[in-house]
């Protein structure tokens, strides 16, 4: 079992938007993130990543 302080520390530290980043290339719009999304095939931009808040969605 994970201890709760790692958890902590892990979300205090890591940026939703590099963790993705990894995995996805990711194009900056104002403050959110967007990239094809990696669960179907898509042509347009429709995976969002929103760092304020901690979140990716789906819109496809």
């Amino acid at each position: 079992m994970i201890l709760k302080t790692i958890i902590e520390k892990i979300l205090d530290t890591a940026h939703i938007e590099d963790v993705v980043g990894e995995f996805l290339p990711l194009q900056k719009r104002g403050t959110i993130y967007r990239a094809l999304c990696p669960f179907y095939q898509e042509k347009t931009l429709s995976f969002t990543v929103t760092p304020n808040r901690s979140m990716f969605y789906c819109f496809g």
